[in-house]
């Protein structure tokens, strides 16, 4: 809306106009490249305010099957956990030193993690299910055969996070008190049977796994001994080498320096001299430079016409001294002296800028010879540094190869005395794993919770709603708003019109709103789209305007009658003309009109100003008279051409009211004769499809598409116009309350 601006609505105005002879190649190719636009924050926004109720409804709905469903479940299928605590028997800490107490620390996490994978073995499985406490169990009795099967799936072993604890659970349905105790009778089976075979377990491996570390020990110790001699044996003839080697390369670099030096002087004097050389370019005294008048000095012609002038004073002394100085022979002596210092002078001062040059191109290939030897230098001196460090690098290469080998070995070494040490204690201790809490009676139900399943379904609503919200918004492709056209189109939008069901303001005929509501908001918004208008190019190239649509019935007279009016209230003189020969409107509009009109006017009856009627000051039109069987010859043909030239001659502006674009192909011919087409696009009735369709349509005939009207907008839930509205209507009552005198 062009009243107040909104959040969805940026105002826009049309770009500025193309010469005629440039529309095609222009505009066709601007609005084939276009491409959509993405999806904002603001458009995010707009669709979850259309959409919230669908939201809020999905949300409403999965929630109260959340609680159904969990109630149910809690009634005739509730999930009971029995849970029974292993105790750990950690490695005792006062045996290490404080670095082995961090390892203890770090393998005891590891140690639980372990116990607890080993407890989900099946010969667990099968020695619990041999306890006569679960054989007397109703869970037992229901499938003596599926029970192995059906223990892991009740079952949850889990490590604790702080204590040296594993957490036994038995979760299954329990309808009744017996149930729960059977799965408490369960859990203790479960932790008891892998308990007595764990104790089983070690005392028959620890003893060969610590033969077996203890022998793997003394095989890493003597490769260490060997790798350490090997160092000291090749350490001392390594380093005396590399630093006879950095010694001669040392002498070299002192020589580069030098000549490094000498050049970097060169260089410099050089660059001086060159800007020195620019300075009296940008001054204009070449001529003071004594390198650039030695130069000048020694060219040839200028010496020739040195010497020619010598030679030609000599000769008039001499002709002075014998005949006199009016004798002719002087005289001419003298004129051919003067011919010659003038071309002495001038060749001098054409030579100065030409040595100047030649001293400049001198200079900077000296610049170019030292830079390269400068360069030379740099890369023998970083050779040179090269090779030091291949040499240095090498010999640490060596060394920290075989010392790496030798930490790796003793790092080897201390794993397996920390694991001997961890072997030696659990060898002490006397319950490795133990029952640390028997499990009883569960009391609570652990599945469902509804602090789990309450949250759930307000998320699956939330995330369902959310999800059709957006895929019913990008599946749509109707034209709602501008905040559409400006995302997914390239065409600048004039304006948009309200729908008029949710004005205030009662129209019998909308093409007639500046008759009857002259001060209302459609006419506001015509006067919006005038404005965009004139600052979209200068008003002499766009004196003659198509209004069409790509369907019937979205408003194409409606918009040409209200901006004609519009544009009459600013001065200018309009004429609107009905060429639309399928459903002409504007003789049913005004009962003074004629039967003839444009039709009339193209086949040769008569002119065209017999049939215009004026309507209002400065707001004249022209019917389009009896229909004709061939409506796009007519329009195509050089009579509308003429026609609409002599209409821009005698109006300010000429609107011409056209057929839809799409239906039929009127339009297109017409905008060849005019400045440019004003596309009216209705609201949720168009697509941009049908759009971006029309919208390629013109410039394949050299037409130019100026700008977009979108009619019909509606007050929605995403917010559009709304605040407009109201704002529109309140100001308008404080307007017209009577101004209150102080």
């Amino acid at each position: 809306m062009s009243v107040v601006r909104t959040r969805e609505q940026i105002p826009q105005i049309a770009p500025g106009r193309v010469p005629a002879d440039r529309r095609p190649a222009s505009f066709a190719t601007a609005r084939q490249s276009a491409a959509p636009g993405g999806i904002t924050a603001a458009d995010i926004l707009r669709i979850l305010r259309k959409r919230k109720r669908l939201i809020i409804g999905l949300i409403v709905l999965f929630t109260m099957m959340a609680f159904v469903v969990t109630l149910l479940w809690r009634i005739y299928k509730p999930y009971y956990t029995a849970v029974a605590y292993l105790g750990i028997n950690p490695l005792q800490p006062g045996a290490f030193s404080t670095q082995q107490g961090q390892f203890v620390e770090v393998r005891a996490a590891g140690l639980k993690a372990a116990h607890a994978r080993m407890l989900k073995r099946e010969s667990i499985y099968i020695r619990t299910l041999d306890s006569p406490e679960v054989k007397k169990t109703a869970w037992y009795q229901k499938d003596r055969e599926g029970s192995l099967e059906r223990l892991p799936e009740i079952l949850s072993v889990t490590p604790a996070s702080k204590a040296s604890l594993i957490s036994v659970e038995i979760t299954e349905v329990a309808r009744y008190k017996q149930d729960q105790v059977d799965l408490a009778e369960i859990a203790n089976a479960l932790a008891r049977a892998y308990e007595e075979d764990v104790r089983e377990a070690a005392s028959r491996a620890r003893t060969r796994h610590i033969k077996r570390l203890r022998d793997k020990r003394a095989d890493l110790r003597e490769m260490s001994d060997a790798i350490q001699a090997e160092i000291k044996r090749k350490q001392l003839p390594e380093v005396q080498i590399l630093q006879d080697r950095m010694k001669a390369q040392g002498a070299k670099l002192e020589v580069l320096a030098g000549e490094s030096a000498q050049l970097g002087l060169i260089k410099a004097q050089v660059e001086t001299a060159l800007k020195e050389l620019e300075e009296h370019g940008k001054a204009g005294t070449f001529s003071q430079m004594s390198e650039v008048t030695a130069l000048v000095e020694s060219d040839l012609s200028i010496r020739t016409l040195r010497e020619e002038k010598l030679t030609l004073e000599t000769r008039r002394a001499s002709l002075l001294k014998r005949l006199g100085p009016k004798h002719r022979s002087v005289v001419l002596t003298s004129t051919s002296l003067a011919a010659v210092g003038e071309r002495l002078a001038q060749a001098t001062q054409e030579a100065v800028p030409l040595q100047a040059q030649a001293l400049k191109e001198l200079l900077l290939a000296r610049l170019e010879d030292v830079t390269r030897q400068l360069l030379g230098i740099v890369g023998l001196t970083k050779d040179i540094h090269d090779t030091v460090e291949v040499d240095l690098t090498r010999n640490l290469i060596d060394m920290r190869e075989l010392r790496g080998r030798e930490q790796n070995i003793s790092g080897n070494v201390e794993k397996i005395n920390n694991t001997l040490l961890q072997l030696e204690l659990l060898a002490e201790a006397d319950r490795p794993v133990w029952l640390r809490a028997k499990a009883t009676r569960p009391k609570i139900i652990s599945i469902p919770k509804w602090t789990m399943t309450m949250p759930l379904g307000v998320l699956v609503g939330l995330a369902l709603g959310l999800g059709l919200a957006f895929l019913l918004e990008l599946t749509d492709t109707s034209i709602k708003g501008p905040a559409d056209l400006a995302n997914r189109m390239d065409l600048p939008v004039l304006g948009m019109i309200p729908h008029g069901d949710d004005l205030d303001e009662d129209f019998e005929q909308m093409p007639l709103a500046f008759m009857e509501h002259p001060n209302s908001m459609i006419c506001e918004a015509h006067r919006h789209i005038r404005t965009c208008l004139l600052f979209s190019g200068p008003i002499s190239e766009q004196r003659s305007l198509l209004i069409t649509s790509p369907l019937p019935g979205d408003g194409r007279t409606t918009i040409s009658m209200n901006l004609a009016h519009s544009i009459a209230q600013g001065g200018r003189r309009v004429l609107v003309v009905d060429a639309n020969f399928h459903q002409p409107a504007i003789a049913r509009l005004f009962p003074q009109c004629t039967e003839q009109g444009l039709s009339n006017v193209l086949v040769g009856q008569s002119g065209w100003r017999e049939h215009t009627v004026e309507i209002e000051p400065n707001l004249t039109v022209l019917a389009a008279g009896l229909l004709p069987p061939n409506p796009a010859e007519l329009l195509g043909s050089e009579k509308m051409r003429t026609t609409v030239v002599e209409m821009m001659q005698s109006y300010d502006q000429v609107l011409i009211d056209g057929p839809p674009c799409l239906v039929v192909s009127d339009p297109v011919q017409l905008s060849t004769l005019v400045d440019g087409v004003v596309l009216v696009v209705r609201a949720e009735a168009n697509t941009f499809g049908i759009v971006r369709r029309v919208r390629d349509m013109f410039p394949r005939v050299g037409g130019q598409v100026i700008g977009l009207v979108l009619n019909g907008v509606r007050v929605m839930a995403g917010g559009y116009l709304r605040k407009s509205y109201d704002t529109f209507y309140e100001y308008r009552e404080q307007q017209q309350l009577p101004v209150q005198q102080e």
